[in-house]
């Protein structure tokens, strides 16, 4: 299972400087940069593989924070876990079932 932690940013629109039209004039390789980033206080929580019960983002919003949704994500962690276990379990008894009836044939 992936987890992810991003703090989330804002994009605006660059306004080029006189210093950046004039480098970019002088020099061909030089780029300005088409937008600009603020990052934010804001934290947003990703989990990735597994198989989802509930859900796999989580976010800081105006309503609820994310140290608030922190017990929803040990929840899915902990299910996501408990299904991989439970599938990894019937995986191998898949695979004793398929030896016995194998060694039998033989």
């Amino acid at each position: 299972m992936g987890f992810l932690v991003l703090q989330e940013q804002d994009q605006a629109e660059h306004v080029a400087t006189e210093k950046e039209l004039a480098e970019a004039k002088n020099d061909s390789w030089v780029r300005i940069p088409r937008f600009d980033y603020t990052l934010f206080v804001r934290l947003r929580i990703v989990l990735s593989g597994g198989q989802p019960h509930r859900a796999s983002e989580w976010a800081d919003t105006a309503d609820r924070s994310l140290e608030e949704q922190l017990t929803e994500v040990a929840q899915e962690v902990t299910l996501r876990g408990e299904a991989a276990e439970r599938r990894r379990q019937d995986e191998a008894e898949a695979a004793r079932q398929k030896r016995i009836h194998w060694e039998a044939a033989m």
